[in-house]
């Protein structure tokens, strides 16, 4: 065992203190879990502060000669422990950078003083004071644990005293770490995040941030002041995940944004069976820590959570992690494994919401034909409903397939209010529901909605892309091409962004302009046939753009014959040309198909040039949109 000798007993850096008596490391006087050789390393560049320590002596050090290991695999996958106990990152390092083909240099600032007394390392008091406000929920929490398998161990056994705990309103979860040594056990890591979020976003007196917005961070290391500032915070949950088998460990650790103090932490230790159930309480354990109010049935939905087979919630979040990146490719991979989670568990609710929602994405995108798509999802909903009636995801689930599918607007309405009653954090669920409303020409609330959405989810590219649209239903070309334009800033690839873009500046008569996005688009995703020709304006010659919409026509024509094209789409470009007999056919194929996009004909202004027509009104009508 390695011996730093001209140290002494302890070294603070940062929130850091390490002691090598008790070869402990502690940040803001809470112990963080370190294997033996993550710490060795530590501390011999602890030694060498400031100096590069190449591998070879870290080898020559910690490895024995005769001893047979992997040598690279070994120093890499303690170093990487190392980093993640440190929150430390590779490419942005705060105390261990990496020196190319050398080794590794301790770059933090050692602090020469005294280490800190109890109550200065951390805004808390002990135990027997908190007892005296807290017993009730701490007695509940830890009768509620023993009764689901769980150990819940507060790392340092002190809360927040009663009259100094800071108001905290709105949080989020930091993408939790994992320390697993398998690397493809992140997913766990990330889906635990998800989760995490989706409780704590139950209590209707928290702004719980989404996870869309909070994985932009993962891995980057940016100051928690930065973090705050960006999406509207006053405190942050970061901690590790940690799986061996079927046993996992969480540790949660809340932190206030501004000024920076840590308020609280806790590690959770359980079956992988108990994870929702762990996840739940946990959620009650943040409220507590907080002085948040949490009502009654917002207590019950938190501690409503059952034991689920590990293998059947495995392949669940693998699921979720596939369905996420929504391409065709990916959606077909994550139903595969949510059918998987449902046969190894029928009772798993959320497996049955996964189906539903994969076949709402690939009855959208036509993939699979959505009169094929929605009764299978619709069935799955029916039975995720059947076994927990009030399922917060199941409700927005069905609201989004009455809505797109059903084309029944007030049961859509209906379970859209429900859902966000059940979750009033649920950032998507808004975000269905101004489209709800968009469709029903109520434009000024549906952008109310909207608002909603982003401000609980302010970097989601979705989002963003919608809420241009939203505003191009309404009429308001230049904050439409402002809220496009933000969405690209963040990512100038991002074909939805690109494709609405084009919209805005089609909708404003710019024909040109548009065609610059369409074609942008078009080359970022060849295998999808999107977009038809350069749109009509004003400028254009149409005898030239019949030519280019015939061309379009022949060279695309095996694709159209065999339903690969969505019908909505030849009827637009034809509606585009004013060729309006050309166009109504196919627009009452995408009315028998039922194509989604069929429920925002009365607000969608690409529309406008059929307007008039009595046919166009008559599709109106049995649709069932105002007119």
């Amino acid at each position: 065992m390695l011996q730093p000798p001209s140290l002494r007993p302890s070294v603070r850096f940062g929130p850091f203190e390490v002691s090598f008596s008790s070869r402990e490391l502690r940040k803001y006087g809470v112990r963080i879990s370190l294997p033996s050789q993550p710490f060795d390393i530590l501390a011999l560049l602890l030694e060498r502060a400031g100096e590069v320590v190449t591998r070879e002596e870290l080898r020559g050090r910690l490895w024995p000669a005769d001893t047979f290991v992997d040598f690279d695999h070994g120093m890499n996958n303690a170093v990487k422990k190392l980093r993640a106990a440190l929150g430390d990152s590779a490419g942005a390092p705060r105390f261990i950078e990496t020196m190319p083909r050398q080794g590794y240099r301790f770059i933090g600032t050692l602090d020469t003083a005294s280490p800190p007394s109890t109550a200065e390392a951390a805004p808390v008091i002990r135990a027997s004071r908190a007892r005296r406000v807290y017993v009730p929920a701490l007695a509940v929490a830890a009768a509620l644990a023993v009764l689901i398998g769980f150990s819940i161990r507060p790392v340092r056994d002190r809360v927040l005293p009663w009259n100094s705990a800071p108001q905290i309103r709105a949080l989020a979860v930091l993408p939790l770490e994992s320390l697993s040594a398998d690397p493809e056990q992140d997913f766990l890591a990330d889906s635990i995040t998800e989760e995490l979020t989706t409780d704590l976003g139950k209590i209707s007196a928290l702004r719980v941030i989404s996870r869309t917005s909070v994985m932009q961070f993962k891995g980057t290391r940016k100051p928690l002041s930065e973090i705050g500032r960006g999406l509207g915070l006053d405190a942050v949950i970061e901690g590790t995940v940690t799986r061996s088998g079927n046993r996992v460990r969480i540790t949660a650790n809340l932190i206030q944004v501004s000024p920076e103090r840590h308020l609280w932490a806790e590690s959770y230790d359980g079956d992988v069976g108990d994870i929702l159930a762990l996840q739940g309480k946990l959620a009650q354990a943040i409220a507590t820590a907080i002085r948040v109010k949490v009502k009654p049935e917002e207590l019950i939905r938190l501690s409503g959570s059952r034991w689920v087979d590990p293998d059947a919630y495995r392949a669940y979040l693998k699921g979720q992690y596939f369905f996420a990146k929504f391409t065709p490719e990916d959606e077909q991979k994550a139903l595969t494994y949510f059918q998987e989670a449902v046969k190894k568990d029928p009772k798993l609710v959320l497996a049955y919401v996964g189906i539903s929602n994969v076949y709402q994405i690939l009855g959208n995108m036509e993939i699979v034909l959505p009169e094929l798509a929605h009764p299978q999802g619709k069935l799955a909903i029916a039975k995720a409903l059947e076994i927990d009636p009030q399922s917060a995801e199941a409700h927005a689930a069905l609201a989004w397939r009455l809505l797109y599918y059903d084309w029944d607007f007030a049961g859509s309405e209906k379970e859209f209010k429900y859902a966000l009653e059940l979750n009033p954090n649920a950032a998507t669920t808004y975000q269905g529901f101004a489209k709800y409303l968009a469709a029903m020409g109520k434009f000024p609330e549906s952008i109310v909605e909207m608002k909603r959405a982003l401000d609980l989810d302010p970097l989601s590219l979705n989002k963003l892309a919608d809420f241009c649209r939203v505003l191009v239903y309404a009429r308001h070309y230049d904050e439409a091409l402002t809220q496009c334009t933000e969405a690209l800033e963040i990512d100038p690839n991002y074909v939805e962004a690109l494709e609405q873009t084009g919209d805005v500046y089609l909708a404003m008569r710019k024909g040109l302009e548009a065609h610059k996005f369409y074609a942008k688009a078009e080359a970022l995703c060849e295998e999808r046939i999107r977009r038809r020709p350069q749109p009509w304006t004003e400028t254009c010659e149409r005898s030239r753009l019949q030519d280019e919409s015939q061309s379009w026509i022949e060279l695309n024509k095996n694709a159209i014959d065999d339903g690969n094209v969505p019908p909505i789409d030849l009827a637009l470009l034809y509606s585009d040309r004013g060729r309006k007999d050309e166009a109504f056919p196919w627009l009452v194929k995408a009315y028998e198909r039922r194509s989604h996009y069929m429920v925002f004909l009365a607000a969608d202004p690409e529309w406008d040039p059929l307007r008039s027509d009595r046919r166009f009104t008559d599709l109106l009508r049995r649709i069932g949109v105002p007119q």
